[in-house]
């Protein structure tokens, strides 16, 4: 069960009662998955990537997906600092998405902000560091290139191995202008959680004769009859 079907944000304000959906946010879920991947989406284009980089891990005997995705996810860690020291730069604008063949085997996808490395190189670093050399570099040229690279390896192909996240970006990776924060909408600021959606409180104040407006499908007013 999620908060998306049975949770919302209710407050009383001068203009009446409001309240806001909750959302769980969780991939599993049907309502967010789609906003997720179109988040996502939007945080690789704002990143304006030069390079797409793909690592494979090769299996190990003993070694499970989830072991093998831990390792691989280490080991880009590593080789990360290994780049900015060999190509030397102070910094390496990236975004990780952690993907699964149709083997089931954990493979990143990774988008970077840089000028090319040689594909040998990091092989070879990789099968230093985890026996896996497998792995392909190429220059995204264009934002054409761009939307075909997000089709074909993008925000839908993240897979959560274990405990790890889907994916993961550099603090310096997403160039999109910064905005104000929304309005806090936390328990606590004048907010309450009430286990209730919002079709079904909209309809409870409509019953008792108050007129019902929406800001956002998910987001309602209850205005006090004149």
């Amino acid at each position: 069960m999620t908060l998306c079907s049975n949770s919302i944000l209710e407050r009383y304000t001068p203009e009446g009662q409001e309240a806001v959906s909750l959302f769980c946010r969780r991939w599993t879920c049907e309502t967010c998955k789609k906003t997720r991947i179109q988040q996502l989406y939007a945080q690789i284009t704002g990143g304006n990537p030069t390079i797409f980089l793909t690592l494979t891990s090769k299996p190990h005997q003993g070694e499970t997906p989830n072991d093998a995705a831990i390792s691989l996810v280490h080991a880009w860690t590593t080789l990360r600092r290994r780049i900015k020291t060999y190509m030397r730069w102070r910094n390496l604008p990236s975004l990780m998405i952690v993907a699964k063949t149709e083997a089931g085997w954990p493979h990143l996808h990774i988008y970077l902000r840089c000028k090319f490395i040689p594909q040998k190189w990091i092989s070879e670093q990789m099968n230093n560091l985890i026996a896996s050399p497998i792995c392909w570099i190429e220059a995204i040229k264009d934002q054409g290139d761009a939307a075909r690279y997000m089709t074909e390896y993008g925000a839908e192909q993240a897979h959560q191995f274990g405990t790890l996240k889907r994916y993961r970006a550099s603090s310096d990776y997403d160039q999109r202008p910064k905005h104000e924060p929304p309005e806090k909408r936390e328990p606590g600021w004048n907010w309450q959680v009430v286990r209730d959606n919002i079709d079904h409180w909209c309809k409870s104040w409509r019953d008792v004769g108050w007129l019902v407006t929406f800001k956002t499908p998910h987001h309602g007013m209850a205005h006090r009859p004149p």
